[in-house]
């Protein structure tokens, strides 16, 4: 059976919080459905842009269990279910594992996790039993992470050696030396499921073999990127690079601004959905910030 179990399009989907840090279940429904209509193939949640590593453990179960009921209720618009892909990784590992197990019995496709760097450099081997430990919490599908923090570790071989590990289908690749994409996806002959991480160069993952992308700005952006990601896959190169230029002028925009989460939590505030604010200590963004936001938007081809 073949490893390539996700493909297309899935934003990292934020998780709206209250001013209690509380995830707003009602709102996180809305929220999915809107990036469904566009034409998303499934989700990612509680990773980095869903500030899952800075929730409680109660918090990253709400969301959890909020985003798989709202999968349920829904099909994409090829008719297919949506997919959840549920990052469990925290600074404490046993936190990860408990995740794991919870998210696999809540009914989640895949688990996923950043390598436990959060408080410094491990070795391969450390990371190898990490990856190996979190694997056996499971039986559900597990994505590992090619990612910077890997340091001067060969990746490609790294990543071989937990192909090795049974439920391990593939990675997200947050690398933006896509030579090293290129190697990943020569593991297993190709049969490795690699997912790009880096929103502004998902043609360039593509182009070295990703099976499809995984990103923060999705969430505001979705139709684009499944606008590229489909002129990709018809053999429109060109035209698929026309639309990352595009996209990469609003992301622009966006990082004129700081913490990305709240950024885009305010986008989709404008857009009409209750999104909350970032995980305290981050406040939403005021009133000013917001109007220059929308100002720099517009200047870059994006309406509200």
């Amino acid at each position: 059976m073949s490893n390539i179990k996700f493909t297309g399009i899935m934003p990292a989907l934020i998780s709206p919080l209250d001013e209690n840090g509380n995830i707003i279940k009602e709102s996180v429904k809305p929220i999915m459905d809107y990036m469904l209509d566009q034409g998303v193939d499934g989700f990612y949640i509680t990773g980095s842009t869903g500030e899952g590593p800075a929730m409680t453990e109660e918090n990253n179960k709400d969301m959890i269990k909020a985003a798989l009921d709202a999968a349920r209720q829904r099909k994409t618009l090829k008719g297919n279910d949506v997919s959840i892909i549920v990052h469990v990784g925290a600074p404490n590992p046993y936190q990860a594992f408990r995740m794991a197990k919870y998210a696999e019995d809540a009914g989640a496709d895949c688990i996923a996790s950043l390598a436990p760097n959060f408080v410094g450099g491990h070795n391969a081997a450390e990371m190898t039993d990490y990856y190996t430990r979190l694997a056996g919490c499971v039986e559900i599908p597990v994505m590992v992470y090619a990612t910077g923090l890997l340091g001067n570790i060969d990746v490609k071989e790294f990543i071989s050696n937990l192909m090795k590990i049974d439920n391990v289908i593939g990675t997200k690749c947050t690398i933006r030396d896509y030579y090293h994409m290129g190697r990943l996806k020569q593991i297993n002959n190709g049969d490795i499921n690699v997912i790009n991480g880096p929103d502004e160069t998902l043609v360039c993952g593509l182009t070295m073999g990703a099976d499809g992308g995984i990103g923060s700005t999705y969430n505001v952006l979705a139709d684009r990127f499944v606008r590229l990601y489909e002129k990709f896959r018809s053999g429109d190169v060109a035209g698929a690079t026309a639309e990352q230029v595009a996209i990469n002028d609003i992301i622009g925009a966006m990082l004129k601004f700081p913490n990305h989460s709240n950024v885009l939590k305010t986008i989709l505030k404008l857009k009409g959905f209750n999104a909350g604010q970032g995980v305290y200590p981050i406040k939403a963004m005021d009133a000013d910030s917001t109007k220059k936001l929308a100002e720099y938007l517009k200047a870059a081809g994006y309406e509200i």
